[in-house]
């Protein structure tokens, strides 16, 4: 090498040394963001009554049936549910809320979580009107299912049709006030079970549909 090029390349040398010296290199990696879902759980089985459910092995609520937890802050992402020794991969959305529903078992594979979204946490309610949506958690003790409709008790009228098991009606836009909303067995004429609702605008609301068709409930719960 002439004598040219070996002082062109030391200089290179000195030059990155300093500079490579000169830069705040990091000793750690940068911290993941913590995202985070606001979380219900509504307890649906009757065969489970008073159920302690379970989010990656730590115990995060004991709900009753027929009634919900407070909203949890859990970690967003794929979240390891278990209840009753049974384990379910259950997606979390971040900055969402979202209602889970821990549902009665129609055979021996089928799954025990569903989750239904409710807003982003950013997202405001639309404060102009009030709404209601219906969840069909009601199954037979064979493991049968029935559909049923919603009709609004006032005048008869059809507000959800043919809702089956696990299904559930989206959001209803309603006038804001106090409403009956009854459930009949499909093709029938039979109301099965009567639930009062009082919805102001701004508001939303979930209603569930418990139990057996003999013995059926409607029950709303508040969203937040």
């Amino acid at each position: 090498m002439s004598l040219k090029n070996l002082i062109v390349v030391a200089g290179l040398v000195l030059v990155t040394t300093i500079y490579v010296g000169c830069v705040d290199v990091p000793d750690k990696a940068p911290e993941f963001p913590d995202f985070r879902t606001q979380t219900r759980f509504i307890q649906a089985d009757p065969a489970l009554g008073s159920a302690q459910i379970t989010v990656d092995g730590s115990g995060v609520a004991t709900v009753n049936y027929q009634e919900a937890s407070e909203y949890l802050n859990l970690p967003a992402g794929n979240r390891v549910m278990a209840v009753s020794g049974e384990t379910q991969s259950v997606a979390l959305e971040s900055d969402g809320k979202v209602t889970v529903v821990v549902f009665p078992k129609e055979s021996p594979t089928a799954t025990r979580f569903r989750v239904y979204r409710e807003r982003r946490t950013f997202d405001a309610l639309v404060d102009t009107v009030a709404q209601v949506r219906f969840i069909n958690a009601g199954l037979e003790a064979d493991g049968s299912i029935v559909p049923y409709n919603i009709i609004d008790m006032a005048d008869s009228s059809d507000v959800v049709l043919e809702l089956s098991f696990r299904q559930n009606s989206g959001y209803l836009n309603l006038k804001a006030g106090s409403y009956k909303f009854g459930v009949r067995v499909s093709g029938t004429e039979d109301v099965v079970a009567t639930a009062d609702v009082t919805v102001a605008n701004g508001e939303r609301h979930t209603a569930v549909i418990f139990g057996e068709q003999a013995s059926l409930t409607l029950k709303p719960f508040k969203d937040d």
